[in-house]
């Protein structure tokens, strides 16, 4: 029979496990964009076996960008939505607390990162060779012949408001912030659902209607994106959330959902259906999550890694595909080029500046979230506090 957990705390072995997961995963988001923009499809240079090697491990390593995005949407269903509903349950939850969280967790980074993109891409274009680097790479960058279009004021405040892929593009050459979109009207519908069906559906119905009106709406020349995509990925975060809330569930039952998601991963990722072949993953890997939990898995001792990475993950997916730009264009690396020596000191430049920024960024910025956090809430209680009566 399965039960609702009764607490939302963490272990500390899950912990470890879930920090080294997101570092994992935006190392491999970085990994994909670097390898992409660095490097052609063309045969490897004849430059020996180690070489040959090399680069074997590298493109397999950076071939899983996409995927990684994936293991955020559940990362991020399971650590926040999973929660909040077990607190909204128990009456345990200050729904303004969840909001202020929310908030200042996704501007704290967004802000600043759209105007380090717009820094960064001004400089490449005014100075350097910015549009040489955009424009050879029209697969990476499509629709970005001019890029200064996409570096507007308009296009910032569609991507603060968590509209691009739906209203507008994203902001200059930061194509990462299509997810970003995704998770910040996440977090508002589930917190529309959970309290809708809290409070007998009052609010539930119109967040629904409201996500499906808002993404049908969305002009089909902006991208690719339809209601479904966003409605696919909501459902891979969700299960996330709903599986964070069960109590111990079967073992055998966990395995065998992982299995046969993986199965159906698999062969849906041959038949190029990826919408549906990246829910079966998000279901596969939420149900290793839950095992990882159930079982608690010994973890072992990484010196730091594990923390490291996950605590400058958003940051550096937020910041690294400006950098990397920014970069080539300083290099002088007007198109990317086979696999070779040289070639591989240009990747391991970018991996290096986009890791040296983003951790510059997190402390700068990032860090600085929980300071946020009680200077909104301060602020928000300020307003509902009366004036001492002059009389007394």
């Amino acid at each position: 029979m399965l039960t609702l957990r009764q607490d939302t705390r963490i272990a500390p072995r899950l912990s470890m496990w879930l920090n080294l997961l997101r570092g994992l995963a935006a190392l491999a988001v970085l990994m994909f964009h670097a390898f992409t923009l660095v490097f052609t499809t063309s045969a490897v240079e004849s430059t020996g076996v180690l070489f040959g090697v090399v680069c074997a491990a590298l493109r397999f390593a950076a071939k899983w960008g996409h995927e990684a995005v994936i293991i955020f949407f559940v990362l991020s269903g399971y650590l926040v939505g999973g929660p909040f509903l077990i607190r909204v349950l128990q009456d345990k939850m200050v729904l303004a607390e969840y909001l202020i969280a929310r908030v200042s967790r996704m501007f704290v980074v967004l802000i600043p990162a759209l105007l380090l993109t717009a820094i960064l891409d001004g400089s490449s274009l005014a100075w350097l060779n910015g549009h040489s680097v955009i424009d050879a790479r029209a697969s990476f960058f499509p629709d970005r012949e001019n890029l200064w279009s996409f570096l507007r004021l308009r296009e910032a405040v569609c991507n603060a408001a968590f509209l691009q892929m739906l209203w507008c593009k994203q902001y200059g050459s930061n194509l990462s912030l299509w997810s970003i979109s995704n998770e910040g009207l996440y977090y508002f519908a589930w917190f529309g659902l959970v309290v809708g069906i809290r409070q007998r559906i009052f609010l539930a119905i119109p967040t629904i209607v409201a996500l499906i009106v808002v993404c049908s709406l969305a002009r089909t020349q902006i991208s690719e994106y339809t209601a479904v995509s966003y409605l696919v990925y909501f459902l891979v975060w969700t299960s996330g959330a709903l599986l964070f809330c069960l109590d111990k569930p079967s073992l055998r039952l966990l395995a065998l959902a992982s299995a046969l998601s993986t199965c159906f991963w698999l062969y849906l990722r041959r038949q190029e259906l990826w919408l549906a072949s990246d829910l079966m993953l998000g279901c596969a890997f939420v149900c290793v999550l839950k095992v990882l939990e159930v079982r608690d898995v010994a973890y072992v001792a990484d010196f730091g890694f594990a923390q490291a990475t996950s605590e400058i993950s958003f940051s550096l997916y937020a910041t690294h595909l400006p950098v990397a730009v920014f970069v080539l264009s300083l290099l002088g690396q007007i198109h990317p080029v086979s696999p070779s020596w040289r070639s591989l000191a240009s990747f391991l430049v970018v991996i290096a500046s986009c890791l040296a920024v983003s951790a510059v960024f997190w402390w700068a910025f990032e860090s600085r979230t929980p300071s946020v956090r009680t200077m909104i809430r301060n602020s928000l209680s300020g307003l509902y506090v009366k004036p001492a009566s002059k009389n007394r």
